[in-house]
C-alpha cells in the first residue's frame, strides 16, 4: 500500500460498515428518521431525514464514526429544523471509495436529490473539512457553518509521526483494519472520549464495525486550490467549535479559521477532546442551537 493511500485513509478517517445493523449494545433512536439510499454521482449514499422545519441542517460526520454519531443531535434539533444526516462515501452503509470523487461534489448532488436549495452545515473533523470546501465551491447554498474540530486542506500535518500513526501504518500494511481502528482510538484525537467509561464501548464498537475502511484506496480528487488559501472568501456566519483537549494541530486550525474567515467566531468546550457532541452532548447542543437560531432567523426558505 502506498504512503498516499495510508495518509489519505488517515486524513479521511473513512470507514465502511461491516454490518447492516446497530452494534451490540447500541440503543436505536426513538425517532429513526426517514431512511433512503440515494443514487449520487455513481454510488449509493445512505441518508436519513428528520423533522420538517423550513430550514435544513446537514450534519457531516468525522472521527472515524458513521452518521450514527449524530443520533442525539438528530433528536434534539428535528423539532425546529429539517435535519439530514448521511454516511459520506466510504462510511457506514454508503458506497465505498473506488472511482475518483470529491466529497463536496457528493454533498451537492445529495442536496439536489433531496430538493434542498440551501442548508446550514454542521461538520466534525472530516465533516468540517467537507463543509469548508462546500462553502467555497457553492457559497449560495450555505446558510451557516458550524465547524467542529475541523480538518483544513493545505494545513501541514505531515511533520508528525506519533507512535499511534506508526501502529496504524503497520496494521494497514498487515491488512488488519481492526488493529488500525484500535490504534486510532488510542490516539490523542480519541483518548479524551475513550476515558469516559460509559461512552467508550459505544465508540469502540462503531469504529470496529467499520474497520475495513482503513484498507481502502484513496481516490478522492482534492479541491484546487486548497481551502487554506481561500478562507477569506467564506462570507456566511461561521462558528468554530473546539474541545479544549483536542490535539494541538486541530487547535491551531481553529485559531486560523477564527482569524481568517470574516464572520467567524470561536467557542471552546472545556474538558472535551475531538468529539464534543458525544462527550458533552447537552452543552454541544445548546451552543449550536443558539448559533443556528441567531443566524437562521429571518432567512428565506
Amino acid at each position: 500500500m502506498s504512503n498516499r493511500t495510508l495518509l489519505g485513509a488517515l486524513a479521511l478517517a473513512a470507514l465502511v460498515s461491516a454490518c447492516e445493523s446497530f452494534p451490540h449494545g447500541w440503543t436505536p433512536s426513538p425517532n429513526p428518521g426517514q431512511a433512503e439510499m440515494l443514487d449520487v454521482n455513481g454510488t449509493k449514499i445512505s441518508c436519513r431525514t428528520y423533522g420538517s422545519g423550513k430550514h435544513a441542517v446537514v450534519f457531516l460526520q468525522g472521527a472515524q464514526l458513521p452518521c450514527e454519531m449524530w443520533d442525539e443531535q438528530a433528536q434534539a434539533f428535528c423539532d425546529d429544523w429539517k435535519v439530514i444526516v448521511y454516511d459520506v462515501r466510504g462510511f457506514g452503509k454508503s458506497g465505498p471509495t473506488g472511482e475518483p470523487f470529491s466529497h463536496e461534489n457528493d454533498l451537492r448532488a445529495l442536496l439536489d436529490a433531496l430538493d434542498i436549495e440551501h442548508a446550514a452545515l454542521v461538520g466534525l473533523s472530516l465533516g468540517g473539512r467537507i463543509a469548508i470546501e462546500f462553502a467555497l465551491e457553492h457559497p449560495e447554498r450555505v446558510d451557516a457553518l458550524v465547524l467542529v474540530g475541523p480538518g483544513l486542506p493545505g494545513f501541514p500535518f505531515e511533520d508528525e509521526d506519533p507512535p499511534w500513526r506508526q501502529e496504524i501504518r503497520a496494521a494497514v500494511e498487515a491488512g488488519d483494519g481492526a488493529r488500525a481502528a484500535q490504534a486510532w482510538l488510542a490516539s490523542g484525537y480519541m483518548a479524551p472520549a475513550m476515558e469516559n467509561a460509559s461512552l467508550a464501548p459505544r465508540i469502540r464498537e462503531l469504529a470496529l464495525a467499520n474497520a475495513g475502511a482503513w484498507l481502502q484506496r484513496d481516490t478522492e480528487v482534492p479541491v484546487d486550490p486548497p481551502a487554506i488559501h481561500r478562507l477569506a472568501t467564506i462570507r456566511c456566519p461561521t462558528l468554530v467549535l473546539i474541545g479544549s483537549r483536542d490535539v494541538p494541530k486541530i487547535l491551531a486550525i481553529a485559531d486560523l479559521l477564527d482569524r481568517e474567515i470574516p464572520y467567524a467566531r470561536k467557542a471552546m468546550m472545556s474538558a472535551c477532546g475531538h468529539v464534543p457532541n458525544l462527550e458533552r452532548s447537552k452543552e454541544f447542543d445548546r451552543i449550536v442551537r443558539e448559533f443556528l437560531e441567531e443566524n437562521l432567523r429571518g432567512r428565506k426558505e
